[in-house]
């Protein structure tokens, strides 16, 4: 495979060559059918994990191989510090200036309403009449749970520990899309590796990625995949034995139909 590539605020030209078949990419919106896998992909993530000072520590198995590093979501950004099996990502993205979280708190027989601002980087807790206190995410501690794109952030505060629930997929995915608005630079695919050149929020990043290295890291980890996928009624029912453990999920499919509509040319 071979070709060239230019990205310009999220949009992709070019064409790339796999022995006689001339894939051509014309004004393909890479930001938004990348956030839209993002969403996917982070709606389908379950765990819990701790974090200090606003940061979270990630070790994460994928079929290509390990994603390790941190994550960081104070002082009004996304701050990433990953080695993953296409390189390193390392910068930070600035929250959406809608990224604002309301939650319930409750006070004697009622409640009263505070809020997480992701983009301020700060908590807002009214404690009485006429005054709210606001505590920077950065000076905070607890946990973040993550079940089917539903995150349950438990922060631990001077005034109590409160839950805090959000759609993580839409979040991460927004977030996304803001990024990737913003690359622009250019790409050559030279015998399956690419050599890319882009200007992006983190700044300029040169990176090269062996497609048929991480290829044969899939081969192998599929490889070992077994059990069953059943569709009906719109939905795929999977129960797997992965090497990273078991999978016992269903998919709504109606949320990945804009996936499958892409023409093939325009997922390379």
């Amino acid at each position: 495979t071979s070709g060239v590539l230019n990205i310009n605020d999220g949009i992709v030209n070019g064409s790339i060559t796999t022995g006689d078949t001339v894939l051509g990419l014309d004004n393909f919106d890479f930001a938004a059918t990348a956030s839209a896998l993002v969403g996917q992909f982070v709606t389908g993530i379950e765990g819990t994990f701790t974090f200090a000072d606003g940061i979270f520590a990630v070790d994460a198995g994928t079929p290509f191989g390990a994603v390790t590093g941190t994550v960081g979501f104070a002082g009004g950004a996304l701050t990433l510090d990953l080695l993953t099996p296409a390189g390193a990502i390392a910068g930070t993205v600035d929250f959406a200036d809608d990224a604002v979280v309301p939650f319930d708190i409750p006070v004697g027989t009622g409640t009263v309403t505070g809020s997480v601002d992701f983009n301020q980087g700060f908590i807002s807790v009214p404690l009485f009449t006429g005054f709210t206190a606001t505590v920077p995410l950065e000076e905070l501690s607890g946990s973040l749970s993550v079940d089917d794109g539903l995150a349950t952030l438990n922060l631990e505060t001077s005034f109590g520990t409160f839950p805090v629930e959000f759609e993580f997929g839409s979040l991460a995915s927004s977030t996304a899309f803001d990024t990737l608005t913003n690359f622009s630079g250019s790409a050559t695919v030279t015998d399956g590796v690419i050599d890319a050149s882009l200007t992006t929020p983190f700044g300029p990043v040169a990176a090269s990625v062996d497609l048929v290295d991480l290829a044969n890291r899939g081969a192998d980890f599929f490889e070992q995949v077994s059990g069953t996928i059943g569709i009906a009624a719109g939905e795929a029912t999977a129960l797997l034995e992965t090497p990273l453990g078991i999978i016992d999920d269903v998919v709504d499919l109606s949320g990945v139909a804009g996936f499958f509509s892409t023409p093939v040319a325009g997922l390379f």
